[in-house]
């Protein structure tokens, strides 16, 4: 599924594309500043369960079958 990431995201409505994102990212630490502007993404911390990106496909096929 993350070979065809973009096609997957892309396709999906938008409560799964948040689901999607949920199940891959585990936490995004954002720089200190006391600028709003300068506040940026210092780093992203992805989190791979086979099991909840199996579980996003089956309910994606699932709603193609409705």
């Amino acid at each position: 599924m993350l070979q065809n990431f973009d096609a997957v995201f892309d396709n999906a409505p938008f409560e799964k594309q948040k689901e999607l994102l949920h199940a891959i990212i585990k936490e995004i630490r954002i720089k200190k500043s006391d600028k709003i502007d300068e506040r940026l993404a210092e780093e992203i911390i992805l989190h791979f369960s086979e099991l909840d990106l199996m579980q996003f496909g089956k309910d994606a096929d699932e709603e193609k079958s409705v």
